[in-house]
């Protein structure tokens, strides 16, 4: 029974030996020849590391490698500009410090009985974080039921943005979306499946739109028109050496709805 147990040791003891040997990756590079130079963000498995000069390998008491911090200080350099190495990387940089908790976030407090405390900073939100840069929305759900209807859940969501993405443009967006049922194959998904999408992008005199907008002409002698549409709308201003405004003015759209 004891022979039993020392060969099943030696099993399991040459299973984690195996699998040990197969976690590190192979790595096989030219490195330009310094008087010292880090290989590789990872370890280095002492019993697999070579170099090589030309097709001749390197004799190790030519170079110290540290290979905790992957570190190669030679003693003697190689007459190459360059040479080739190999070695098989560690899953773990061991000379980097590891901690659970990052110890500078604790704080010294002798109040209650305390004498540390762990403080957390709050994180911020990092979705649209810009100077400059505002955004507001609300979302309402509701609850509807009755004698001649079955439990209806619906929702409003409503977002607006502004402000600047850069020095010189300019933006506005809102998007909203009114009863939304929460069941299956009932929820929005695609930008298109909104009930209201406006971006406007602005430069100088140059506007981009795009989503739903109004495409009106000015009052004026000639035809007008108002349209409510869904699409892409350009328009450039500029002005001539008399001072006079000229506006160009390109929309791409079909009739909302």
């Amino acid at each position: 029974m004891r022979r039993f147990g020392y060969i099943f040791f030696i099993l399991i003891a040459f299973y984690f030996s195996s699998y040990a040997q197969n976690i590190g990756i192979t790595v096989l590079k030219k490195i330009a020849v310094k008087d010292s130079l880090c290989l590789d963000s990872l370890s280095i498995n002492p019993n697999s590391f070579k170099a090589f000069d030309g097709i001749l390998e390197i004799n190790p008491a030519s170079y110290h490698l540290n290979f905790a911090s992957t570190l190669l200080v030679w003693k003697i350099l190689p007459k190459s500009d360059s040479i080739l190495v190999r070695y098989q990387t560690l899953p773990l940089l061991f000379s980097q410090r590891q901690f659970h908790k990052n110890p500078s976030l604790i704080i010294e407090e002798s109040i209650n009985n305390k004498p540390y405390i762990y403080s957390v900073s709050k994180q911020e939100n990092v979705v649209f974080n810009f100077d400059g840069f505002n955004k507001s929305g609300s979302i309402s759900r509701g609850i509807g039921f009755g004698n001649n209807q079955d439990l209806a859940v619906n929702s409003n969501m409503v977002l607006q943005l502004s402000g600047k993405i850069n020095n010189e443009i300019e933006i506005l967006a809102a998007i909203s979306d009114d009863n939304i049922p929460i069941q299956p194959d009932g929820n929005t998904q695609q930008i298109n499946d909104f009930d209201k999408v406006f971006i406007q992008l602005k430069r100088k005199e140059t506007t981009f739109i795009a989503g739903d907008f109004e495409l009106r002409k000015p009052d004026s002698y000639f035809t007008n028109y108002f349209k409510r549409t869904q699409g892409a709308f350009v328009s450039n201003g500029f002005k001539d050496k008399k001072g006079n405004t000229y506006e160009t003015k390109f929309a791409a759209a079909v009739a909302k709805g």
